[in-house]
C-alpha cells in the first residue's frame, strides 16, 4: 500500500487515486535504500573508530553514497499480488554532478555523491526516492503527483523547481524552494505537513525532529550547479564534507581547535582546493593545511 511507504499519502487531497492505482510495489525500493544508508552509517563509524591518530569528520564516508556500480541499474521487483515494478538508480560520484531526465519528462540534476531511485515508468504516483543532493525541475500534472522521498522527510510537489540536500551523513535535511509550490512533512508524521513558497527554506534536524522555516536566496542554494560552492553560516565540518564530495578527496581534522568556527563565503568562480583552503584559513586564526594527492590534512 501507498500509505505504509508514505505515511499521510491517503490523507492528501490531491492524491485522489483507486487503490489499484497506489497499490504499486515500491516499498522493496525504499527498504533497500534505507538498508544501505544503515549499512553504510554502520562502515562509516566503524573506520572513524579505527583513526585515533586524527578527529575524522567526513573521511570515512567521502565515498559512502556511492552504493551502486555504474551509472544506471535495472532492478526487478515481484510480489504475489503486484505487477513488476521495474526500477532505475542513478549516481553520481564525488566531484561530479549529472543531469537526469525522468519518463515524465522531469529534469534532476544530481550533486556530487548522490543516488536517486526511480521506476522505469511512472504510473498515476510519481514518486522518487533520493539520498544526496539534487535540483529537481517538475513537469507539473494535477492526476499524477509527484512525490520526492528520503530517509527522514517527504515532499509533494505541485509542478516547481526545488533543491533538496540530504545526505544521509548530515544532521539535517534542507529542502529550498526556487518557484512553484511544495510541502513537506517529516517522513513518520504527515500531521505536521508544512507548505513552501518560493524563496523558502525548510530545514529538518535529524536529531530532535524539529522544522525551521527560513528566507534567503534561491540562487545560493542551487549554486553548485555551476560549480560554485556558497557557504551560509556553516560549521567547519559541515564545510569539510561538502569539499570532500566535491573535490572528491578525503579531509582529516587533527585538532578540535575549531569546533566552534562558523564561515560565511561564496566562491563562485572555480576556485581550485587549495584556494578555498587558503582562505578559510585566513577566516579562522591559526588554522594550517597540507595537501598529499587526494588527503588533506587540517591542524
Amino acid at each position: 500500500m501507498i500509505g505504509d511507504i508514505f505515511p499521510g499519502w491517503d490523507s492528501i487531497p490531491d492524491a485522489e487515486l483507486s487503490e489499484s492505482q497506489r497499490n504499486w510495489d515500491f516499498k522493496r525500493v525504499l527498504s533497500k535504500a534505507k538498508a544501505r544508508e544503515e549499512r553504510n552509517r554502520r562502515n562509516s563509524l566503524w573506520s572513524s573508530s579505527r583513526r585515533k591518530v586524527f578527529i575524522p569528520v567526513a573521511a570515512a564516508a567521502a565515498s559512502v553514497l556511492l552504493f551502486f556500480s555504474g551509472v544506471m541499474i535495472e532492478r526487478h521487483f515481484r510480489s504475489p499480488e503486484t505487477v513488476v515494478a521495474e526500477t532505475i538508480e542513478y549516481t553520481s560520484a564525488n566531484g561530479e554532478t549529472k543531469e537526469i531526465i525522468l519518463p515524465d519528462d522531469s529534469k534532476v540534476v544530481l550533486n556530487s555523491g548522490s543516488v536517486l531511485i526511480c521506476p522505469k515508468e511512472f504510473g498515476k504516483t510519481r514518486s522518487v526516492y533520493l539520498m544526496g543532493e539534487a535540483i529537481f525541475d517538475v513537469t507539473a500534472s494535477k492526476s499524477d503527483p509527484f512525490l520526492v522521498s528520503t530517509s527522514d522527510i517527504r515532499i509533494l510537489v505541485h509542478g516547481t523547481r526545488f533543491n533538496v540536500k540530504a545526505y544521509f551523513d548530515d544532521d539535517y535535511v534542507r529542502t529550498t524552494l526556487c518557484r512553484g509550490a511544495i510541502d513537506m512533512w517529516p517522513a513518520d508524521d504527515a500531521g505536521r505537513r508544512q507548505e513552501l513558497t518560493p524563496g523558502q527554506t525548510l530545514t529538518y534536524k535529524k536529531d530532535d525532529g524539529s522544522m525551521k522555516l527560513s528566507r534567503g536566496l534561491a540562487s545560493e542554494a542551487t549554486s553548485w550547479e555551476s560549480g560554485a560552492l556558497c557557504f551560509r553560516s556553516e560549521s567547519l565540518s559541515g564545510i569539510i564534507r561538502i569539499l570532500e564530495r566535491h573535490f572528491d578527496v578525503k579531509i582529516y581534522l587533527t585538532t578540535d581547535k575549531f569546533d566552534d568556527a562558523v564561515i560565511t563565503a561564496n566562491f563562485v568562480n572555480g576556485e581550485s582546493l587549495q584556494d578555498l583552503l587558503k582562505a578559510i584559513s585566513a577566516v579562522i586564526p591559526g588554522m594550517k593545511f597540507s595537501i598529499h594527492e587526494d588527503k588533506v590534512y587540517l591542524r
